[in-house]
């Protein structure tokens, strides 16, 4: 229900979480909260099973943002696919949000289309934290060829672009490529004013769609304002 903190399981009604609603609500706007677990940091599909098994347990959530990282911090695809797998196995009613590399082979791209559980990809761009965007033009391609595969494969299917977002224009640039929504993480939050940061994104998308909305985003189809409500994620 919109608006209301009983969306929420008790175990996170913190007073963060209540002051932000207090706040939407004088505010005229309501949110209904939706929880997504995380599996940050987890460098073995073990670990991010077991985390997920936690967090649904605790969080009662269907939602799994699964990442699964080397050393580099840059995301492992076989670890990714087999943990989907697994999984989807141990629980069929899961909502996998997956972080998925731009060199995923394209069997196992379309092997993870398959699964209906995947609701979103996550495409990595460059490493997390490094602010530089979708990399270089050679990186930029195998971005677009993921795309456009997963386009062809499954047209409804969520795409957001994710690390090294580092300033308003990788974000606009990401959104001319094709993607449903990006997320945004340390360019806000380790901005030396992370508020003027997220408003000066705000600001840019808008002024994005504001100049693009006659126009269907490239390769998806969809108007772009129909999607200011979900651009931008921190």
């Amino acid at each position: 229900r919109a608006g209301n903190l009983s969306t929420l399981p008790e175990i996170v009604r913190i007073p963060y979480t209540q002051a932000i609603h207090t706040k939407l609500n004088r505010l005229g706007q309501t949110r209904r909260f939706i929880i997504l677990a995380n599996t940050s940091r987890c460098e073995l599909k073990g670990d991010a099973i077991m985390m997920a098994g936690f967090a649904f347990k605790i969080l009662e959530t269907p939602y799994l943002k699964l990442e699964i990282r080397d050393k580099e911090l840059m995301t492992k695809n076989d670890a990714i696919f087999d943990t989907v797998k697994r999984l989807v196995e141990l629980n069929d009613k899961i909502k996998i949000l997956a972080l998925i590399g731009k060199r995923i082979e394209i069997g196992m791209l379309n092997s993870l289309l398959d699964v209906k559980q995947v609701v979103a990809l996550r495409i990595e761009g460059t490493r997390p934290g490094s602010c530089e965007g979708l990399g270089t033009e050679k990186e930029k391609k195998q971005i677009r060829m993921v795309i456009s595969l997963a386009r062809n494969k499954r047209p409804g299917i969520q795409l957001l672009a994710e690390c090294g977002m580092g300033t308003p224009e990788h974000v606009k640039e990401a959104l001319r490529m094709g993607f449903n929504a990006v997320l945004v993480n340390a360019a806000i939050t380790q901005a030396k004013d992370p508020i003027k940061a997220a408003i000066d994104f705000r600001a840019a998308i808008y002024e994005y769609i504001s100049v693009t909305s006659a126009s269907p985003l490239e390769g998806n189809g969809s108007s772009k304002a129909s999607l200011a409500n979900r651009i931008l994620y921190a």
